[in-house]
């Protein structure tokens, strides 16, 4: 019956189908894209440089001859993976340390908050620029810079449910009966603090993609000859206006893949939290 309604009421909003739809077709590029494009994405052909999009080179070549359409193909796979692995190292980190300190109160909360608004007096930015120059750049180290300040946002939001459901008949209920702190966070209140969490971490990857790319423009990202659209798109403002396509095309799947996961968002908050119950079209 749930799943009846929840079907129901994604199929009748219609930006919600457009994003799932979006998302999907970017996982299906992500697994099959490498592996079908027309050209290496690494291959550089000096002869071939700055050709227009045409039939052979549908979005045109780089300054090495390189052909954009494979290489922002094959960054697909790139950026989802940078995004949903921010997401997952913030999540891994944020929830847990939220949970206790929710659940525990007292100087327990206090001394978790203190840090965790330290974290966040820094601008994020700065932050993962600062953590992955010392870590000697890339995009590993710029997943893990951007990783280390984004936990943050997910323990704000475990703590607030936890400080919640705790107080809820069905905790306390556990709690009489003898059962460990550590079984009641995870059998009972972890459960049921999943719907925000998914939620906020389906919005989120859209602003994680957004990052990476931002670190990868300003030079501490993604190295040559990762096809990263971010990276892209800061070599080809070197060449703006006359090769428009070096930076349309990147811009253009980095665009869309923002609206498609924010679209899926707001799909699953008007699908998951009750609040929304009623408002099936946008």
């Amino acid at each position: 019956m749930l799943r009846s309604e929840a079907y129901a009421r994604l199929k009748h909003s219609t930006l919600s189908v457009v994003g799932f739809t979006i998302v999907t077709f970017l996982f299906i590029l992500a697994i099959v894209g490498p592996y079908i494009v027309p050209y290496d994405v690494a291959l550089a052909n000096p002869s071939a440089r700055f050709i227009a999009p045409s039939q052979i080179h549908f979005f045109g070549t780089d300054e090495l001859g390189r052909d954009v359409f494979s290489r922002v193909i094959a960054g697909v796979r790139v950026s989802l993976y940078s995004g949903f692995l921010i997401l997952l190292i913030a999540i891994c980190i944020g929830v847990p340390v939220g949970a206790i300190s929710g659940y525990m109160g007292g100087a327990v909360d206090q001394v978790i908050m203190r840090i965790t608004d330290i974290f966040l007096s820094v601008p994020l930015v700065l932050w993962a620029l600062a953590v992955a120059i010392s870590l000697g750049g890339g995009l590993e180290m710029t997943i893990i810079a951007i990783s280390t300040k984004w936990w943050t946002s997910y323990t704000r939001l475990a703590r607030e449910r936890f400080l919640a459901l705790k107080q809820e008949k069905f905790a306390e209920a556990a709690k009489a009966s003898g059962i460990s702190d550590s079984r009641i966070i995870i059998r009972h209140l972890l459960p049921n603090s999943l719907t925000p969490i998914i939620v906020n971490a389906s919005m989120q990857i859209g602003d994680a993609i957004i990052y990476v790319a931002s670190l990868s423009f300003l030079g501490v990202g993604a190295r040559p000859p990762t096809p990263e659209w971010g990276l892209m798109l800061q070599t080809a403002r070197m060449y703006l206006p006359a090769v428009w396509w070096y930076s349309f095309f990147p811009g253009l799947f980095m665009s869309v893949a923002i609206l498609g996961f924010n679209l899926v968002g707001d799909g699953l908050r008007d699908i998951l939290d009750p609040k929304f119950k009623g408002r099936i079209a946008y």
